[in-house]
């Protein structure tokens, strides 16, 4: 891996674990895992997907195939990033949902994404 590549992934992690600190009371946590599905669009700016392990639902969400995280959510292009960067190098995340909110596809929230080397 080059040192450039290393540099944004630390980057992207970091930046991540910022995100996390003010709703740490309020997260739950599944992972590590590769994605192993991801969508996005739909005429949104929107980012879907899943890992190999069971979807961690705490908030009861009526969808629970995929995680979700919207353009209107804090952190949607650091999610988006992270996962792109984990998807096209083979490493695995851990994903963390609000435990009581869900998106507005009725998806378990994502409030933090991080990647595993």
């Amino acid at each position: 891996m080059s040192s450039t590549f290393k540099a944004v992934v630390a980057c992207l992690c970091i930046s991540a674990a910022s995100l996390l600190s003010p709703t740490a009371s309020a997260q739950t946590s599944a992972g590590p895992a590769p994605i192993t599905t991801l969508n996005g669009g739909w005429a949104s700016d929107e980012l879907s997907f899943s890992t190999g392990l069971p979807i961690a639902n705490p908030a009861n969400c009526s969808n629970s195939d995929l995680y979700d995280v919207s353009a209107s959510n804090g952190g949607y292009k650091t999610f988006l990033a992270i996962a792109l960067t984990a998807v096209s190098s083979g490493l695995k995340v851990t994903v963390i949902v609000h435990n009581s909110n869900c998106s507005g596809t009725s998806r378990p929230l994502v409030i933090g994404l991080s990647i595993n080397p």
